[in-house]
């Protein structure tokens, strides 16, 4: 302060200047006066100031005040008066001599999702990606969800960790089955795996062909992870749910070999709401006997985390046909939608009704 300033501070003025009173309180080194009095201030502010303190009588110097007649411009000075204070999510880092000011994100505590998002780890990704897998390509998919392929990028990215809900329900709306939607071609292997479950069951692929008006080529050749016509998908499944209930295997030569030979499973160890996903794997008899008591007992119970086998799964249809079980009860005890357990029961009645009649047939001849 030079000897202008001093002149222009009244006599009698309750001021204590800092050049006249030497520093000596024992504060934070990061507050307030400790970062103001280390501030050089320039000689035009400085006399701004001095000026400023020469027009009001009084002012008393407090511990919250910086500086007379001025606040101080923390974005300049590069500093937060505390440096866990936080505004709008962000926190202010004081910088080094040298180095401009730092702002960065927030890490304590977990402030949570934004609203409106949801995560993409699991459900969305894990979906999008099966569909790729299942033969989609990126404009398949950018004209089936309605997203730019931008969008569609960052779900596949695996930094990602979150979405807004508009784009998870747009990926997750994308089902394998060709139902409720405009496109013309559909993944293949759920075609694939019901024509291989029916030659499990016996019938011979020329037959299936033959069924079909198709050659047998078409049918020797549907990809496992590629695309298939739409109308050719709606033809495989009709016949697989008019076959996938019979009683007795038409050549059991066929039937054999495809177990045995190609490792191929009868439509039992297929869920309906699963064969056209390419992650689904086949439920194989987890004994010899084919059932476990204890594990129906568990089902009915309540235990969700029981995978039933095959015979199993004919037990419960048995006793909810015999008990007159609501379709809701049913498809919780099996795991999965109303109307998947809908359509087990209905291939169940039918062939029990096919049983029936060849039992009845085998009877009569008997006698």
């Amino acid at each position: 302060m030079d000897v202008a300033q001093d002149a222009a501070v009244p006599s009698g003025s309750s001021i204590e200047m800092r050049s006249h009173q030497p520093y000596k309180r024992r504060e934070n080194p990061m507050s307030l006066d400790t970062c103001v009095s280390h501030t050089p201030m320039p000689p035009a502010e400085a006399n701004h100031h001095a000026r400023t303190i020469g027009d009001n009588a009084v002012v008393q110097l407090s511990r919250s005040t910086a500086t007379v007649g001025a606040e101080l411009d923390t974005s300049r000075k590069g500093w937060s008066p505390d440096p866990r204070v936080r505004l709008g999510g962000v926190q202010r880092r004081s910088a080094r001599r040298g180095e401009p000011s730092r702002t960065t994100a927030r890490r304590g505590g977990s402030a949570g999702l934004p609203p409106g998002a949801v995560p993409v780890t699991g459900g969305v990704r894990a979906h999008l990606r099966a569909l790729r897998r299942a033969g989609f390509a990126l404009r398949d998919l950018i004209s089936l969800t309605g997203l730019p392929s931008r969008d569609l990028g960052v779900v596949l990215r695996s930094t990602t960790v979150y979405v807004s809900e508009d784009v998870a329900r747009r990926i997750m709306s994308v089902q394998f089955q060709p139902t409720g939607d405009h496109r013309r071609k559909t993944p293949g292997v759920g075609a694939k795996r019901r024509i291989q479950a029916l030659v499990a069951l016996g019938f011979p692929l020329d037959d299936l062909a033959a069924r079909l008006r198709r050659s047998p080529a078409v049918l020797n050749d549907l990809p496992e992870d590629g695309l298939i016509t739409r109308r050719l998908w709606f033809e495989i499944s009709a016949l697989y749910d008019e076959l996938s209930m019979t009683a007795s295997a038409p050549d059991p030569d066929v039937r054999d070999w495809a177990r045995i030979e190609m490792g191929w499973v009868p439509p039992l160890a297929w869920d309906d709401d699963e064969i056209d996903d390419p992650r689904a794997r086949p439920h194989q008899p987890k004994s010899v006997l084919g059932v476990d008591e204890v594990a129906i007992k568990r089902c009915l119970d309540g235990d969700r985390s029981i995978e039933l086998a095959p015979d199993e799964v004919q037990v419960v249809l048995a006793l909810s046909e015999r008990q007159k079980w609501p379709r809701r009860r049913l498809a919780a005890v099996l795991g999965t939608s109303e109307e998947a357990a809908a359509r087990r029961l209905v291939r169940y009645r039918d062939r029990m009704r096919t049983q029936g009649g060849a039992d009845r047939a085998v009877d009569d001849a008997a006698a």
